[in-house]
């Protein structure tokens, strides 16, 4: 070895994973990849309740601008409720980060709807753990 080098250590990283160890899932051959299995599993939940006629409209990641300097943010999912007419966010979420806790207080005053939080409890079925709702009152305050 020469003297004065330094070697980095390699390093191994497995491109199915993040940094929060959640493994990319493709619902099916040659289809989209999903960022976790939490939403790979939901998008099967929401595609069934689509052909039973519950909700229309659904659609991966939506972009969608909080506050007026256009604060972006990208949602699971995004599908229109049939029986009331309004539109849902889903956000699946397996480990809560700052930046995550932060969207989440903007969306409280400046969501165009409700935002339903997805988790799973062990290893059952991903449900609703909550529901966000964008308080119409703040947001005219403060634009």
């Amino acid at each position: 070895m020469t003297p004065g080098l330094i070697f980095a250590k390699p390093t191994r990283r497995n491109r199915t994973t993040n940094k929060f160890r959640a493994k990319k899932t493709q619902l099916t051959p040659g289809g989209r990849w999903y960022d976790s299995k939490l939403e790979a599993d939901y998008r099967r939940q929401l595609e069934l309740m689509q052909r039973a006629g519950a909700i229309k409209d659904l659609i991966d990641q939506p972009q969608v601008y909080l506050t007026a300097a256009q604060v972006g943010y990208r949602p699971d999912f995004a599908y229109t409720d049939v029986s009331t007419g309004e539109k849902m966010f889903v956000e699946c979420k397996g480990f809560e980060t700052e930046g995550y806790r932060l969207k989440l207080k903007l969306w409280r005053v400046y969501g165009p709807g409700k935002l339903l939080i997805v988790k799973r409890r062990g290893k059952g079925a991903p449900e609703v753990m909550d529901i966000i709702i964008a308080d119409t009152n703040k947001q005219e305050g403060k634009l």
